[in-house]
């Protein structure tokens, strides 16, 4: 078992879509009503028909009271790190600390360096597969591996859907591996991201799945 002593945080991708936003704005509420800790926001600008993360989580944060949000990922490829820490901090003042910040290489080449970002294809990309890798790296830096919250985006549907991407299947199946990846795995943070009837599906994680597995993981870590 992998604990890193870290208690458990949930949240829902919100998909930005520009002809959804009103959707999405409610969803964000709902999250939020529901106790959900994140609003992750994924970042490609490069797609049309999507807004840009950033102004959306700006938006979004102005009609929450308590949510946080995350980038999920922000591309610094076409962001550059120091402004990118400047609009992050600059919205977490504003927000009361509501902003996390999540980064990445971006994994789309050609896309980004179609809005002027670099290609980087191959050896430059890096990824980490492994927790022990993560504690090594934050060993190194000086890092307390235990100060790292690790994220876990979980595509799927809950319910009797068939076939699907990611986790399909009904609730007791979720608990089970969400629980699993949690204890076994060490990954203290699930963020949902929905693949279909997103009012219902959200309904479901946040008032069945959520809270069944914290008193699954509880009931683990109390009982070694």
């Amino acid at each position: 078992m992998t604990d890193y002593g870290r208690q458990l945080s949930f949240g829902v991708s919100l998909d930005p879509c520009a002809g959804t936003w009103a959707l999405t704005r409610r969803l964000a509420r709902t999250a939020e009503d529901s106790g959900l800790d994140y609003l992750a926001v994924q970042d490609h600008p490069y797609q049309p028909g999507r807004l840009d993360a950033w102004t959306l989580i700006t938006h979004l944060s102005a009609v929450t009271d308590r949510v946080s949000f995350l980038t999920d990922v922000a591309d610094l490829q076409l962001r550059p790190p120091a402004m990118l820490a400047k609009a992050a901090a600059s919205l977490s003042v504003l927000t009361d600390g509501r902003i996390q910040l999540g980064v990445g290489g971006g994994g789309i080449p050609n896309a980004i360096a179609s809005m002027g970002g670099p290609a980087r294809r191959g050896q430059d990309m890096v990824a980490f597969s492994r927790q022990r890798i993560i504690d090594e790296a934050a060993a190194d830096a000086g890092r307390d591996p235990s100060t790292l919250r690790r994220v876990y985006n979980v595509i799927g549907v809950i319910g009797d859907h068939g076939d699907g991407p990611g986790l399909v299947g009904g609730v007791r199946r979720w608990v089970d591996t969400l629980a699993e990846w949690a204890v076994e795995l060490g990954f203290d943070t699930f963020v949902f991201w929905l693949a279909t009837d997103p009012e219902r599906q959200l309904g479901l994680f946040a008032g069945e799945v959520v809270p069944a597995v914290r008193e699954r993981v509880d009931a683990i870590w109390s009982g070694r």
